[in-house]
């Protein structure tokens, strides 16, 4: 068994790759660049940052996303929502130590703008709507910073929560957006999301 100064060190490369990415969620960046920021903080062997990402995006985890390209160093990585859950405290992995959490302020704000934009989207179940129009709509209830808005979007549409549909337009804020039968599911209550605040309205 490895010492347990070999093993705290590869926890805390795992969740500072999970934070990292979580500051940069929504945006899609090559590992080259990912490691260098992570040397910033001090480490990073190439051995060891595959193995951590091995580890978090594996079959039984799969809070990161990979794109493999012929050099590992050239492939794109991205947080799943269930990362993102991680990320936020929502969910325990005993083998991921996060030291730099998010800000229990962003975190709420983040929450609830997704449930603000899923009670819009089931205030309006059974149409395609327009993201732009979405925002205006989402901007009566407060400023809406429109990466904000994509992060919450890539969430609830992202691979293990799949509440929502968005067809593509070359301009996102021109992207149909609707629920689908799980978001329902989530908006009356007979599912839940710990990554979710919902309006009471």
């Amino acid at each position: 068994m490895a010492d347990i100064m070999t093993i705290n060190a590869a926890k805390i490369l795992r969740g500072n790759l999970i934070s990292l990415l979580y500051r940069y969620y929504g945006i899609d960046i090559k590992i080259a660049v990912l490691r260098s920021s992570l040397r910033v903080k001090g480490h990073v062997d190439d051995e060891e940052l595959k193995k951590a990402v091995y580890y978090l995006g594996g079959a039984e985890k799969e809070y990161i996303h990979v794109e493999p390209a012929k050099a590992f160093a050239d492939s794109l990585i991205w947080l799943t929502p269930a990362g993102v859950n991680l990320a936020e405290g929502d969910r325990d992995d005993i083998g991921v130590m996060i030291d730099d959490p998010p800000d229990a302020m962003t975190v709420t704000a983040a929450k609830i703008l997704r449930g603000n934009l899923f009670g819009l989207l089931y205030k309006h179940y059974g149409k395609d709507i327009n993201i732009a129009v979405l925002r205006s709509s989402l901007r009566l209830k407060g400023p809406v910073d429109d990466e904000e808005l994509k992060k919450a979007v890539y969430y609830l549409g992202g691979a293990g929560k799949e509440y929502i549909h968005v067809e593509p337009a070359k301009a996102f804020a021109a992207s149909l957006i609707w629920l689908k039968p799980k978001g329902v599911n989530l908006a009356e209550g007979d599912i839940q999301d710990k990554g979710v605040i919902m309006d009471d309205e």
